[in-house]
């Protein structure tokens, strides 16, 4: 997905309208997806009239002057006393637009028990549960499971050692654990994170600050379940008895349990509840409502005209 649409902090909308036609970039219309970080980027905001928020950064509901020019949100939270109370908001994360035409999917020979991406850096800890996983990791290695983990930032994959300032006792179970462990160190491509994802029982996200989880979405979109930290900020919507199940520290050895001995429909699932088509009308409707827009059936990024060009009604 970061591949079609970039990383930038706001983005342009287009709309498909009833009758087909495509507007490529709607104007007077903004989405912020990250806080703003320079003069450029508030101006670009006051000078646009009508701008919402895509929450894929915990940093764009607490920057105060964001709270007070967004007219909705967009969002994955749990929580949604995180964002202002007053507004329009809708449970719509940018990992719901993802199907099967970006995503490339091929099964594969399992040969792990599960996979986990994390980064090597303070984000690591911050957002995506390393030390979480570490305080689990003693009960996944008592069931045996064989685990593939990617570290994929810094991406140049030269250091091949975790450099993140972690606890004594996560040092001591990755010591203890390390033979069920196997490291992926730097990016991977599209056939690369599918070669892992569809070889592994399950997808293990103990992410916390998660805010929009795409590789969640990429894993049930290639039929892999999924075990998630119940605590985690997004994500947590796609789970249930078809996916997977979530988990605390408490109950991981139910959950491991469940993730083993239970037939899932992790693709079926998402397929008839999420992708491209249904998720780029729930927005139509929500930004015709806020803004009073007509005649639309269909809205995302102006970087997908061509997804809404190929939508069959």
């Amino acid at each position: 997905m970061l591949e079609i649409q970039g990383t930038g902090r706001s983005k342009s909308i287009a709309f498909r309208k009833c009758n087909g036609e495509v507007i490529r970039k709607v104007p007077g219309l903004i989405a912020a997806r990250k806080h703003i970080i320079d003069k450029n980027g508030w101006k670009k905001l006051k000078n646009t009239p009508n701008v919402f928020c895509f929450v894929s950064s915990p940093k764009i509901y607490n920057q105060e002057k964001i709270r007070n020019i967004s007219k909705g949100w967009c969002h994955a939270l749990q929580n949604k006393k995180l964002l202002p109370i007053d507004v329009p908001k809708m449970l719509l994360p940018e990992s719901d637009f993802l199907d099967d035409s970006m995503v490339y999917y091929k099964e594969n020979k399992i040969k792990y028990d599960y996979f986990y991406f994390t980064i090597n850096a303070k984000p690591g800890i911050q957002n995506k549960g390393l030390y979480q996983f570490l305080d689990i990791l003693p009960a996944l290695s008592k069931f045996g499971l064989k685990g593939k983990v990617i570290v994929y930032f810094p991406n140049s994959g030269r250091v091949r050692r975790f450099v993140v300032n972690l606890k004594s006792k996560h040092k001591e179970n990755l010591k203890k654990y390390s033979k069920y462990l196997s490291f992926h160190w730097g990016l991977m491509n599209q056939r690369q994170m599918n070669d892992i994802m569809t070889s592994c029982r399950f997808g293990l996200f103990p992410n916390t600050v998660d805010n929009s989880p795409r590789i969640i979405s990429e894993s049930l979109i290639r039929n892999t379940p999924i075990l998630v930290n119940e605590n985690i900020h997004g994500g947590w919507h796609y789970v249930n008895k078809n996916t997977g199940i979530l988990f605390n520290k408490e109950n991981i050895n139910k959950c491991i349990e469940f993730m083993m001995s239970n037939k899932f429909h992790s693709k079926e699932y998402y397929d008839a509840n999420y992708g491209f088509k249904k998720s780029s009308k729930k927005l139509a409707l929500f930004l015709s409502q806020i803004f009073g827009y007509e005649d639309i059936s269909n809205a995302y990024f102006s970087d997908f005209s061509k997804y809404l060009e190929m939508i069959n009604d």
